[in-house]
């Protein structure tokens, strides 16, 4: 490589990170601290690199409580970080307004100690907040809708029920009717006792759940 393709390359490297949606990073394991951390924290958090690079505590400060302790075991467990391996992990981080953003960091080894332990970690942070929260909106209106398909079937159910009812009351007046008017004959009317009983169980039976 010639002296003038030197500049040339980092260049090309600036506009490919300027151009990348993702906070590109390198993480020291040993000093906890941010040697590099590319310009889109800026577009991402609102601070400047060098906000995140001269910082003693790193983005720790920056993390959201709830999320801190996960935060620490997983950067713990990165000692051990295989070459070919991709750490992933989600958490929110203040933007300099106060407002939190969901990161998706992945991380790779980059460099290691002489007893193979990692100590440099590449970093590229992916802003999710936007997708999670219309996520979110999604699963809502599903419940929402869900909600709404139950309570319409129970609408239609209860107005078959009511219309089922009032056939079968109709049907047994009519029957009373004509039990009075064919008495005498008593195979009908023993067939007409039979029907309306057989009325009455199914007028019982529709009717007890809405009154239990």
């Amino acid at each position: 490589m010639t002296a003038a393709s030197v500049p040339e390359s980092q260049l090309l490297l600036q506009l490919i990170l300027d151009a990348s949606p993702d906070i590109v990073y390198v993480y020291d394991r040993i000093t906890r601290k941010y040697p590099f951390v590319s310009g889109r924290v800026k577009a991402v958090l609102g601070y400047e690199p060098s906000q995140i690079q001269n910082s003693s505590d790193g983005v720790e400060p920056l993390i959201h409580p709830a999320d801190l302790a996960r935060v620490r075991v997983h950067y713990a467990r990165q000692e051990n970080l295989q070459d070919d391996e991709v750490a992933v992990a989600e958490y929110r981080v203040a933007h300099v307004t106060g407002r939190y953003r969901l990161l998706r960091c992945r991380q790779k080894a980059l460099s290691r100690t002489a007893d193979g332990a990692v100590k440099l970690v590449l970093g590229m942070a992916t802003d999710i907040t936007d997708q999670q929260e219309a996520t979110s909106e999604l699963d809502d209106l599903r419940k929402r809708l869900s909600s709404l398909q139950d309570e319409e079937r129970r609408r239609v159910a209860l107005e078959m029920h009511d219309t089922v009812m009032q056939h079968l009351v109709g049907a047994a007046l009519l029957l009373n009717s004509l039990e009075k008017v064919v008495s005498s004959e008593g195979s009908i009317s023993g067939t007409l006792e039979r029907a309306q009983a057989s009325l009455s169980r199914a007028l019982s039976d529709m009717i007890t759940p809405l009154v239990a």
